[in-house]
């Protein structure tokens, strides 16, 4: 530019391309900025007509068993806020369970249940058997607490993908009395995460359960209230829990280095195939194949071979029968 007062270096790296370059960035960054704002905006638009919302976190809940050191001679009053914890897991990762109503233990019994929910919303205060084994709060003649299943009713914030996935069933739902409909107007209860609809003549069955593959009488109640304007006039309907079905498992696994066996990778081990067994859904048959494949990609370098000494073969279960976890035996070699 030295004989020259015009712009005429546009060579790579040359002042005058980094410029353009610079500023066609900026263009198209305000460009995809702008697009992902009107996408947002049509999607929320037509959710928002709907009154369709996003699903906020909820706490997880469950049974804990109590158990006394002789039969109770009085009646023992457990009161509301009544705190419990566990000692089994780190510092970062330990949650409190409390109880939200007032429990009444009946004199001449060993044992009681009593239900607890987790203090903090989110899938962090879903636990597994047995994690929950100690009373923040004092309970005469209490000799252990331990909670029987795992506890998985906690859940996160909804994904939009979810909420889209739920509106395009609402949409599939605007046929009334269909079965279609009736799934959709049981899952509208958030504590909903599965369902299967038998369909006879003149009577039609709803089985429906939570993440724990429970159905509690408040969620049953809750149920029959959101289907009553899916359901065909005239025709018997009636809403059941779900079967469970606890599956053992017993499994040998060979791994390419001795040296990486210890506690932290068994634990790792019986995570995963629990969270794999406890995902199920009713009328949801385990597939030896697929339980296997979450098995190996734990590490694919590490774990050389898996042995099932008690699942020959995929398990076949019924239509309202759910698959939940049972004992969980490892053996690594």
């Amino acid at each position: 530019m030295i004989n020259t007062n015009e712009l005429n270096d546009f060579s790579v790296g040359s002042t005058i391309r980094s410029i353009y370059e610079a500023v066609a960035m900026e263009m198209e960054q305000y460009y995809i900025l702008g697009r992902e704002n009107i996408m947002w905006g049509i999607e929320q638009g037509v959710l928002n007509a709907f009154n369709f919302r996003k699903r906020e976190a909820k706490r997880s809940w469950g049974l804990l068993t109590l158990e006394f050191h002789t039969v109770t001679q009085n009646e023992i009053y457990v009161p509301i806020g009544t705190m419990f914890d566990s000692t089994l897991a780190s510092a970062s990762n330990r949650m409190t369970y409390v109880t939200e109503q007032d429990y009444y233990i009946p004199k001449g019994v060993v044992t009681a249940k009593i239900e607890v929910y987790c203090t903090v919303a989110g899938t962090q205060g879903n636990i597994q058997k047995d994690k929950i084994n100690r009373a923040i709060n004092n309970i005469s003649n209490l000799k252990s607490i331990y909670n029987e299943y795992d506890i998985l009713t906690g859940t996160d914030e909804e994904n939009i993908e979810s909420v889209k996935k739920r509106f395009h069933a609402f949409v599939e739902s605007r046929g009334r009395a269909t079965i279609k409909a009736l799934d959709y107007g049981t899952r509208q209860v958030e504590d909903v995460s599965g369902v299967y609809i038998r369909e006879e003549v003149g009577y039609v069955r709803i089985y429906a359960h939570d993440r724990n593959g429970e159905l509690k009488d408040t969620t049953l109640e809750k149920i029959k209230l959101a289907i009553e304007d899916y359901r065909p006039a005239g025709i018997k309907l009636d809403v059941f829990p779900v079967e469970k079905v606890v599956v053992p498992i017993d499994v040998t696994i060979t791994v390419t280095n001795t040296n990486r066996i210890n506690n932290a990778l068994r634990d790792r081990v019986e995570t995963v195939i629990r969270n794999y067994l406890n995902s199920q859904t009713v009328s949801q048959n385990l597939i030896k194949a697929d339980l296997l494949q979450a098995i190996m990609n734990i590490d694919d370098e590490l774990i050389y071979d898996c042995v099932f000494h008690n699942l020959d073969a995929n398990l076949t279960i019924r239509d309202e029968e759910i698959i939940r976890a049972g004992e969980v035996t490892i053996e690594l070699v």
